[in-house]
């Protein structure tokens, strides 16, 4: 009988896939090189990646390999691909051809999931006051959606919200000394209102900075800063938001330790695994809620690529059993957890599709 590499030949696919015999070890190879000619004929690697995602023409391509990367800040990483098509047909509106890239190294700056050890979602609302003439708001806080507002108690949807000026406009002007409640729901999901998401995305907004339910907020301002801010034009153009069903964790009257519900949500162009898709199963963060959207990256499955440069990096599952701490990959390789507000760092992750 032929071995595990000669079996391997009869598929026509050993020179691509195996590094050691047999043993499931293969360090990836740098795509710019293997398909130079071929990415020749485009513009950069991105716009070749891009349409090979686009045909679903995957051949050659192996969990493992990466393309370069040198940011305009003059950080560099290898993009390693951590999963093809690994959530294909997945989501409330199906998810077509994909790539979902990781990289090999750590981004060099450290940051704190969030300012103080706080690991809720946020449910603000936002109180205002009819004059009887006005009909457009700027609100404080810049909400990114809302999804509930009340005028005297009564739930109105006559109002349109501009999420750039964070402005609402009524169709009609609220009544002189009306009560007018506005919501913002999204925030409910630990990950999106942290320190670490605006971080990663280069965003501007308001994330908690206290420890109680519904803490104060502080602005943070990344825009020009953070990492996404100093990716290369050519890779921004081609990523898209990974969207996932993520835990939520909040309540109007007390601070939660579990999460306690859920929803499909768009969590960032670059974002952090969840445990799930870096161990295959919790290990610190809830089951249900917070395991149930995710799968496990081939990337991560039977060796320790987990292990990126002997440092701790961050993951988006907030810490069961605990309202102040995130779940994290330590420096050796297990799973472990941390306040909220200790700096360590994180991947660069980020999804092109079709």
């Amino acid at each position: 009988m032929a071995n595990y590499v000669d079996q391997i030949n009869l598929n026509g696919n050993s020179a691509d896939i195996i590094g050691l015999d047999g043993d499931r070890y293969y360090p990836g190879v740098d795509l710019t090189v293997k398909f130079a000619s071929e990415i020749s004929a485009y513009s950069d690697a991105w716009a070749w990646i891009k349409d090979r995602i686009r045909t679903g023409n995957f051949s050659k391509l192996h969990i493992g390999d990466y393309i370069p990367v040198t940011c305009t800040n003059g950080t560099k990483f290898n993009a390693r691909i951590a999963g093809i098509n690994t959530y294909k047909n997945y989501g409330d509106t199906a998810v077509g051809n994909h790539i979902d890239f990781i990289s090999a190294t750590l981004w060099p700056t450290t940051f704190k999931m969030n300012l103080k050890n706080f690991n809720n979602g946020l449910n603000p609302t936002e109180n205002l006051t009819g004059d009887g003439t006005t009909t457009a708001f700027t609100l404080t806080a810049p909400f990114p959606s809302i999804t509930e507002v009340k005028i005297a108690g009564t739930a109105t949807t006559a109002y349109t919200y501009d999420a750039e000026t964070h402005t609402i406009t009524f169709n009609e002007a609220p009544a002189a000394d009306a009560a007018i409640a506005v919501t913002c729901n999204r925030r409910s999901h630990p990950w999106l209102v942290s320190n670490g998401y605006h971080f990663l995305n280069s965003l501007k907004g308001y994330v908690p900075d206290g420890t109680g339910n519904n803490p104060a907020l502080t602005e943070v301002d990344y825009t020009e800063g953070g990492v996404y801010y100093y990716l290369p034009a050519a890779l921004k153009a081609v990523i898209v938001e990974k969207r996932a069903i993520i835990p939520s964790r909040y309540s109007a009257t007390a601070i939660q330790n579990d999460d306690n519900g859920w929803a499909w949500q768009n969590i960032g162009k670059l974002w952090l695994p969840s445990e799930i898709e870096v161990y295959g199963h919790t290990c610190w963060g809830n089951s249900g809620y917070g395991a149930g959207g995710f799968m496990h990256y081939p990337l991560f499955a039977n060796n320790m690529n987990r292990v990126i440069g002997r440092s701790y990096w961050w993951l988006l599952s907030a810490y069961a059993g605990s309202s102040t701490a995130f779940a994290y990959v330590s420096s050796s390789g297990h799973c472990y957890y941390s306040a909220a507000s200790n700096d360590y760092r994180g991947p660069v992750c980020f999804r092109i599709s079709a």
